[in-house]
């Protein structure tokens, strides 16, 4: 889940492979399926953002994105243990 902070569509090749070996069903493709649908790519949002907006600098975006983002994978492994 590292690579989907960076990049999009190379999460979706992993998930690929890990739905090929595990299957969609089990724990590990549930919550691969999960995370994949319910983090964002942090590095894309925020050079799209910025640059729109002409903004220099970030601030606490960053930060805040990160937390985010590992909030959401916490809560998706949370989600998936209880389902």
């Amino acid at each position: 889940m590292i690579l989907r902070a960076i990049s999009g569509s190379g999460s979706y090749i992993i998930l690929q492979d890990i739905l090929e070996k595990v299957g969609p069903d089990s724990y590990a493709g549930r919550v691969a399926c999960v995370m994949t649908g319910g983090c964002e790519t942090i590095i894309y949002v925020l050079a799209l953002y910025f640059s729109v907006t002409h903004a220099k600098e970030m601030r606490h975006a960053f930060k805040g994105g990160l937390i985010g983002y590992f909030i959401g994978v916490v809560v998706s492994i949370t989600i998936c243990n209880f389902i």
